[in-house]
């Protein structure tokens, strides 16, 4: 049970960047680079791979894996507030990861 929650915090810390991926917008842009696209796509596969490695074979990194990111998925939570900077006098809007709003015409 914990192995899957574990596995769970890291497929969800991978979110934004799955979701950008997946964009109609974000792909027809990345055709016109084919070396981002393969970079892209081979980090993806190797993230997969050391995921279900790990998962196998040593799952004391992959708990220590999972703990960081879910640290890691506050933090970026905590960004995506809508007032995140206001006391600094930034612009409001939240500063997402992997935001899709760029990659749309």
């Amino acid at each position: 049970m914990e192995s899957i929650l574990e596995l769970l915090v890291l497929v969800v810390a991978m979110w934004p960047v799955l979701r950008l991926c997946a964009s109609r917008a974000f792909l027809r842009k990345l055709r016109a680079f084919p070396g981002v696209a393969a970079a892209l796509t081979s980090l993806l596969a190797l993230y997969g791979f050391l995921i279900v490695y790990l998962a196998l074979y040593s799952p004391t990194y992959l708990r220590l894996i999972a703990i960081l990111a879910f640290c890691a998925l506050i933090y970026e939570r905590w960004r995506a507030r809508p007032d995140y900077g206001h006391s600094r006098g930034l612009p409001p809007g939240p500063l997402t990861i992997a935001p899709l709003n760029p990659w749309r015409n």
